[in-house]
């Protein structure tokens, strides 16, 4: 049972209250300032709603029939996916039912009240303003905090795991955030078809999968399939305006090559950052070189922000370091294993 006292504990580690660092770094304070901020930003921003959320958030119902049938579903969408809810800095959160390890996704939200506020403030420098698509949503623990802060004015979300997906719905309605966050149940990928998901035991571990899945596997419950389209294809399909676009999140657990190769008229669009996890056992294991993802991104942008240095010297790099970056990552000479950058075009002075 969550307590108060529970809570409380909660929100002093998110704030560093009784921690021997609370005064050793920017990063802390700044976090903090955000935490508190959330509740009032969300008062204001619900307080009254525009014409052209409304207008927006009718036209992407037309566009998406996911996003049509999970909202009619209601009440239903709430029992088809067991869950825990939980408050964290006066916005709401559904979180599926998983394996709830120490330390996941689950676990981080539910016992921790996390959000990823210091991810935010590390990416802030190229992402505000405009519009933002999320792909990989989850159940919108970027998406949401990024529009109560005002970061962005609407962001277009693309998740396409069935139980992540309803929560995702479910948050944006809680939150009353309808027609600012549009949400599609899709695969963002290489190609227009159904695909093969894996279901994780955690929140944050599904994933696509390259392969055919063998009917007794697929009789189980640890496969699923998806649609699947790409990012230039859903860009068109769901009226999203790329002269708008400023950021793209990308977090899909491998398969950022396929995002990438059905994104060349995105990509061109030289005003748009990206952010991207680029793992490299996950890429091998989707069927794409790490070296062609490396390729791609250099002929794209002319530098990256390295999220995991703190170190200024070693956080803006030109692409033609990225090799060598993620090379480390698949050595395993990185804890992580896995790099999270930004990447972006910069002009000369």
């Amino acid at each position: 049972m969550i307590t108060a006292r529970t809570t409380l504990r909660a929100l002093a580690r998110r704030l560093g209250w009784g921690s021997r660092e609370r005064h050793a770094g920017h990063a802390t304070l700044a976090e903090s300032v955000l935490w508190q901020t959330l509740p009032h930003r969300h008062a204001a921003l619900t307080a009254a709603t525009a014409p052209d959320v409304v207008a927006r958030h009718e036209d992407f119902l037309r566009r998406s029939p996911s996003y049509r049938e999970t909202l009619a579903q209601g009440d239903a969408r709430l029992d088809a996916h067991a869950g825990n809810d939980v408050a964290i800095a006066g916005l709401r959160f559904r979180v599926p039912a998983d394996s709830r390890k120490p330390k996941s996704l689950s676990d981080r939200v539910l016992d921790q009240r996390w959000l990823p506020l210091l991810d935010i403030l590390r990416s802030r420098e190229l992402a505000v303003g405009g519009v933002m698509v999320d792909i990989g949503a989850n159940i919108g623990t970027t998406s949401i905090p990024r529009i109560v802060l005002g970061d962005f004015q609407v962001v277009y979300a693309a998740e396409p795991a069935p139980a992540n997906y309803a929560a995702l719905v479910q948050n944006i309605v809680s939150n009353q955030l309808t027609g600012r966050i549009l949400p599609d149940r899709v695969a963002i990928g290489s190609s227009d078809a159904e695909v093969w998901m894996k279901l994780s035991p955690r929140i944050g571990g599904h994933k696509v999968v390259k392969r055919e899945v063998s009917a007794k596997r697929a009789a189980g419950s640890d496969y699923v399939k998806v649609s699947s389209t790409t990012l230039d294809r859903w860009v068109a399909a769901m009226n999203i305006d790329l002269d708008r676009v400023t950021f793209i999140k990308c977090d899909t657990q491998g398969f950022e090559g396929h995002v990438l190769r059905g994104a060349d008229d995105v990509l061109r669009r030289k005003h748009i950052a990206w952010q991207m996890e680029l793992w490299p056992r996950g890429l091998k294991a989707s069927g794409v070189e790490v070296d062609e993802v490396v390729d791609r991104l250099a002929s794209h942008f002319t530098h990256f922000i390295n999220l995991r240095e703190d170190s200024s010297a070693r956080r803006l790099e030109p692409t033609a370091n990225l090799r060598a970056r993620i090379a480390g990552y698949a050595a395993g000479t990185e804890k992580s294993g896995f790099a999270d950058v930004i990447l972006y075009n910069a002009t000369k002075n």
